[in-house]
């Protein structure tokens, strides 16, 4: 047990590294290619990499898979918005309040909210703040990345009552598959509206 409880904190610790690491690159990459462009790859390459999970689907599967990937890829596209006008380090933050609105709209679903859960969402959320915030007014950015985090929050509560009725990866292959639809066909519309 004791084995098992380090490896996930381990797991969790290299989660939160990339996770850190990742608005940088994204920052970087949204000055040389739209988001749109950016969307379609990245869910292109993964949905590639999941299809071979595919292969099992039900009527239940697809529509819970289809609703994530639609709530996910609105999340990404508005981040991605957002962090055309803001700093990485600022959409870190304002992406990490979802610690704190992921137990806040729990509490409007009828979920309990325990004292640790709201020490833990204050305490992540102040730490990330003192780390990443830079100061200045709110602009259009932050408002896109606030909208961002709520999608984040959401997204979370809706993944915690789907994932006990499905097997992880048809799940994530679906989602997907979903996202790089979408992805392709607003690079399409952005392209065919704006080129």
């Amino acid at each position: 047990a004791k084995a098992l409880h380090s490896r996930g904190i381990l797991l969790l610790i290299v989660t939160t590294m990339i996770w850190g690491t990742s608005f940088p690159l994204l920052k970087n990459t949204v000055s040389s290619l739209s988001p749109s462009a950016l969307l379609a790859i990245r869910f292109t390459l993964a949905a590639v990499a999941f299809a071979p999970w595919l292969r099992k689907l039900n009527a239940q599967l697809l529509r819970d898979g289809i609703l994530l990937g639609l709530i996910y890829f609105a999340e990404c596209s508005i981040a991605l918005l957002g962090i055309e006008t803001i700093s990485a380090h600022r959409s870190a933050f304002i992406i990490s309040l979802n610690a704190i609105l992921v137990p806040l709209l729990g509490v409007m679903l009828g979920q309990r909210l325990s004292g640790r859960v709201v020490f833990a969402a204050g305490l992540a959320t102040t730490g990330i703040g003192i780390m990443s915030w830079e100061g200045g007014g709110l602009g259009q950015g932050d408002l896109l990345t606030f909208i961002a985090a709520v999608g984040v929050a959401v997204y979370i509560l809706k993944l915690e009552t789907v994932t006990p009725r499905h097997a992880a990866l048809p799940l994530v292959a679906i989602q997907l598959l979903v996202m790089a639809l979408l992805g392709l066909v607003y690079t399409v519309l952005i392209g065919a509206l704006f080129i």
